[in-house]
């Protein structure tokens, strides 16, 4: 079972369409039964990532957040 160290500039792939979403998708999909592993930091990234989007741009219809029951192991952030 693979693991992956994501970013987040990585994780917003998951959500925006990107250059690297459809890969990030794939290994992050369930079925693939990899281990994802965020930074505590990545969360309040993230959410600034997509406050700035809203800010920015309209919402494209048809894309939504949603849950994902892949294993998220939140690790502390080492400097």
């Amino acid at each position: 079972m693979p693991f992956y160290q994501c970013d987040a500039s990585g994780l917003v792939k998951r959500y925006a369409d990107e250059v690297g979403s459809a890969w990030v998708r794939a290994i992050v999909d369930s079925a693939s039964a990899n281990i994802i592993s965020i930074t505590d930091i990545t969360r309040a990234e993230v959410t600034s990532a997509f406050a700035r989007r809203a800010r920015s741009a309209p919402v494209e219809s048809g894309h939504k957040a949603e849950k994902t029951s892949v294993g998220i192991v939140t690790t502390p952030m080492v400097c």
